[in-house]
């Protein structure tokens, strides 16, 4: 796999020829998808075999990427050294905090504020507030927790990495 490091100038990358050759996306018409964080440039046109280096192409690079998630949140060790079970691996409900649209309004808080919630002591009482966090792992997606689960990525830090909004790839 090559890497080309380009500059995001103006909102205008340019692609170096050598790049476009190396890729066998010289002369071609393209087709290019655009997703969160990623973009994807494809020939509009390809035979079976293209097709499959394509695949293979993008797999490495997902493999480069799971790699990188794997480094920062480390291995899942079923929380051994806390002598607990992992509820992260044990369990298949990783959900948001939710509460009625009235409680809300009443509370004062957003309907799109997301809520975190903690329990006081000896009270019997869960408080849900405003969560101090963007993202947490009720945003992912079901499928890909159980495929970071497969592949014995920590959840535990990754939750942490991304309350924190770490930087987890590139320098």
């Amino acid at each position: 796999m090559k890497i080309a490091i380009m500059k995001n100038k103006e909102n205008k990358i340019s692609i170096p020829t050598s790049s476009m050759m190396f890729s066998n996306l010289d002369n071609r018409d393209l087709e290019l998808y655009i997703q969160r964080n990623a973009m994807l440039l494809l020939p509009k046109q390809m035979t079976a075999w293209e097709l499959i280096q394509a695949l293979e192409s993008v797999q490495e690079v997902g493999s480069l990427l799971l790699t990188s998630l794997s480094q920062a949140c480390g291995e899942c060790d079923r929380c051994s050294e806390l002598e607990k079970e992992c509820v992260f691996m044990e369990s298949d409900n990783i959900s948001e905090v939710q509460i009625p649209q009235w409680a809300r309004e009443e509370s004062g808080i957003p309907a799109d504020a997301k809520l975190t919630c903690y329990a006081v002591e000896d009270t019997g009482e869960v408080r849900v507030c405003p969560a101090q966090f963007k993202h947490d792992l009720a945003d992912l997606h079901p499928d890909l927790i159980q495929s970071l689960k497969g592949v014995g990525i920590c959840l535990g830090e990754l939750d942490e990495h991304l309350k924190k909004e770490d930087t987890v790839y590139g320098d």
